[in-house]
């Protein structure tokens, strides 16, 4: 004898079609693939250094940025902004934290990115620190501050800039190899747009 399906039973799958289109398990044609998670180098050389810089401004990643700096970080200012009133000639790693706080926040700055050239490493006799030299660098920043509400752009283009990196003592996780940090960015001359 024949089995015969219940006449409920044939019809499911036509019948449970509209439910599984809504479910929100099931693809449907509209939906877009996460975005790719960041990828930060191991901290285990200079060029590594430069590489997530460039992915942290891209993915305004302050804790990310601020694991780069040495804690005796130096950021020396270009005579262009250091000649500007009240502006000093150097700051520390702090005012640079706070300085990058404020250019990765959404709310303050609509556009933000950074690309550039990272030249050899060589090796500092004076300052016994690797350096590597930028070059072709283009920064683009529109945005405000909450002293100044009003929407400007600051513009670098084939801007050059140094960098003094320190081997550190101790080892970047799951590895043997040591963890570096920068020591100082000394940025040269640059334009306001």
């Amino acid at each position: 004898m024949k089995a015969r399906l219940h006449p409920v039973a044939r019809w499911a799958p036509l019948l449970l079609l509209p439910a599984l289109a809504g479910c929100p398990f099931m693809p449907t044609k509209n939906d877009k693939p996460p975005d790719p998670v960041p990828v930060f180098q191991p901290r285990t050389s200079p060029e590594n250094l430069l590489a997530n810089l460039k992915t942290a401004y891209k993915e305004r990643a302050v804790a990310e940025y601020e694991s780069l700096l040495a804690r005796d970080f130096t950021f020396v200012l270009s005579p262009e902004d250091a000649g500007q009133p009240g502006m000093p000639d150097a700051w520390g790693r702090n005012t640079e934290i706070t300085v990058h706080q404020k250019m990765f926040d959404g709310d303050l700055v609509q556009s933000l990115s950074l690309d550039f050239m990272a030249g050899q490493r060589v090796f500092d006799p004076v300052d016994h620190y690797w350096t590597i030299t930028i070059s072709n660098v283009d920064l683009y920043l529109r945005g405000m501050t909450p002293d100044r509400p009003t929407l400007t752009t600051y513009r670098v283009q084939d801007g050059t800039s140094r960098f003094w990196f320190r081997q550190n003592s101790w080892n970047a996780t799951g590895t043997n190899e040591p963890v570096w940090t920068i020591v100082k960015w000394e940025d040269s001359p640059i334009e306001q747009g």
